[in-house]
């Protein structure tokens, strides 16, 4: 929404990225925004839906299909995979600066239904629906573009409000979902030393293995793709230099990294080289095991097939002949 204001420009952008990948022999990308729908709506042209809080408030799941059905046509008529929705918070804080209408409510029982039904819809278009944001966003009283926020909440808790939409979207077969960059020290209390004052912090979701790994991976039963959220969020950003968190975010069992570029030079350019190099040493050096890079890409690629990514074709001469 900020620079692609027309639907012409949105589809020559998503269409020339993948021919560029094919091109040169590799797979065709993953590409997706945060359609939500109310104040979150980043197509610079489109349906404007109504936020999730309002369509949670009719108590009707055939909105929520609706609404996701249309972002999704919308999003696949452009040329895009994902849709980076629904929101799938318990908005159990009223104090929450963030999620608030994002969330389609304080029930849990309601949101899980609210939100399978719209990733249901979403994915109805051939596009792939994220779940957000794991373990849950809902109950925080800061905002994690600015700041690192905290939930006090143990397991127990957070089995009864934040994980249950989580879990019936796992277990309605959603093949991505987004983790938080949320501290959850009755979870996990390991630390790491922030860069920003030199004090020892919690790690948030983000870098935690006992979050993604055995509470999502083997509690949960979830084996689709774990993406991040996005790592310049001030969250991560203060706290860590972006090579840095990249690996520690693999490292704890993230499959792909959100990890936003703003490419307006050759020095922009280098610093994603200098994050693929970071993580190359990190596997030389058995920070990141080969096994688990081979398994997250497996899951890409499965991710990829099963959503007809690989049987389209990108060269020239297909879009004159159309």
């Amino acid at each position: 929404g900020e620079n692609q204001r027309s639907t012409e420009d949105s589809v020559r952008l998503v269409r020339e990225m993948q021919r560029a990948s094919v091109r040169k022999g590799g797979l065709p990308p993953f590409t997706g925004a945060d359609q939500e729908g109310g104040n979150v709506t980043r197509l610079g042209q489109g349906t404007c839906l109504p936020g999730n809080m309002a369509v949670g408030a009719t108590g009707k799941t055939e909105y929520a299909y609706e609404a996701g059905a249309v972002t999704g046509r919308e999003l696949r008529a452009i040329g895009m995979n994902i849709n980076f929705s629904p929101v799938s918070d318990v908005n159990d804080n009223p104090e929450n600066p963030i999620i608030n209408l994002r969330s389609f409510g304080s029930d849990p029982d309601m949101v899980s239904k609210m939100a399978v039904s719209m990733s249901r819809g979403i994915q109805s278009a051939g596009v792939i629906a994220v779940g957000k944001h794991f373990p849950g966003h809902g109950n925080t009283s800061s905002d994690s573009h600015t700041s690192l926020p905290r939930v006090e909440k143990d397991l127990n808790e957070l089995r009864e409000t934040e994980l249950l939409p989580f879990q019936a979207l796992i277990d309605a077969d959603i093949g991505m979902l987004m983790c938080a960059h949320i501290q959850f020290p009755a979870l996990d209390g390991t630390t790491f030393r922030s860069l920003s004052d030199g004090q020892e912090i919690v790690v948030p979701a983000t870098f935690s293995r006992v979050i993604l790994r055995d509470l999502l991976r083997g509690e949960m039963g979830y084996d689709g793709v774990v993406i991040t959220d996005a790592m310049d969020m001030d969250a991560i950003a203060k706290h860590i230099a972006p090579p840095d968190a990249v690996v520690r975010a693999l490292a704890a069992g993230a499959d792909m990294i959100c990890m936003p570029a703003k490419l307006r030079s050759p020095s922009d350019a280098a610093k994603i080289e200098e994050i693929i190099l970071t993580v190359t040493n990190a596997l030389k050096q058995g920070v990141l095991s080969q096994a688990g890079i081979d398994t997250s890409a497996e899951r890409v690629v499965r991710l990829k097939i099963e959503v007809g990514l690989l049987d389209e074709v990108y060269d020239a001469q297909n879009d004159e002949a159309a």
